[in-house]
């Protein structure tokens, strides 16, 4: 899943209440390799000041990601 979000360049990737790890590896490699590789990024003509991949944001979607259980309505239970 980290490599589709780079493969594709997203900017924004939809995501659950808490970000996921894949979500964060991404951010993670997308970092890393604009860090390291950053001067050929710009020698070979990206214009986006050595930037490769765009760093992910997450985007929570929807009003509300957690609804109370049906079973025990003192839990919540994450849709």
């Amino acid at each position: 899943m980290a490599a589709d979000i780079l493969a594709y360049r997203a900017t924004h990737v939809p995501v659950r209440r808490r970000p996921e790890a894949t979500f964060e590896l991404a951010r993670d490699i997308a970092q890393k390799f604009n860090n390291d590789y950053s001067a050929s990024i710009i020698e070979n003509g990206f214009p986006r000041d050595g930037i490769f991949f765009p760093k992910p944001e997450p985007v929570i979607t929807g009003s509300s990601t957690r609804v109370m259980s049906l079973r025990d309505g003192t839990k919540n239970v994450e849709v």
